[in-house]
C-alpha cells in the first residue's frame, strides 16, 4: 500500500522535533510533586565520583573513579551523564535534575529513532 504522503527529511525532521518536544513537555509537570524512591535513586550516588567524590555504594565496575556499571547487570549511562552535567555546570543535586536527566535521555532517543527510520525512508 502506497504512503498518502512521501516522507521527506524535512518532515522526518519536523515529527521527530515535535515528539521530542511534546514528550518532554508532558514529561516535565510537576517533576517534584511525588517523593523519591529508592529504584529511581540508587543510581545517583555513583554520579559524584564525576565531581571528585568516589561512590563507595552502587558502583559495582569502575574504570579509574569513574562508574560503568551500577549493579553487576545495570549499566551507568544515566550516572554519568547526570556527573558530567554535575562537573560542568557546578550545580547541586535536586530532584527535579535527576529526574529530568532520565527524561532527557529517553527524549534524544525517540528524536534519534524516528530520524533514523523516517530519513531511511525518504532516501
Amino acid at each position: 500500500m502506497a504512503a498518502l504522503i512521501a516522507p521527506s527529511r524535512r518532515g522526518g525532521w519536523l515529527a521527530g522535533g515535535a515528539a521530542f518536544l511534546a514528550f518532554l513537555a508532558e514529561s516535565s509537570i510537576r517533576l517534584t510533586a511525588q517523593g523519591v524512591n529508592q529504584d529511581e535513586l540508587f543510581q545517583a550516588p555513583a554520579a559524584f565520583s564525576w565531581v571528585g567524590r568516589p561512590a563507595r555504594i552502587y558502583s559495582a565496575l569502575s574504570i579509574g573513579h569513574i562508574p560503568v556499571l551500577n549493579m553487576s547487570y545495570n549499566g551507568a549511562l544515566k550516572t554519568a551523564f547526570f556527573g558530567l552535567w554535575l562537573r560542568l555546570s557546578r550545580a547541586h543535586f535536586t530532584v527535579a535534575s535527576w529526574r529530568f536527566t532520565g527524561i532527557l535521555i529517553v527524549a534524544v532517543g525517540l528524536l534519534a529513532f524516528w530520524l533514523r527510520k523516517y530519513v531511511r525512508l525518504a532516501s
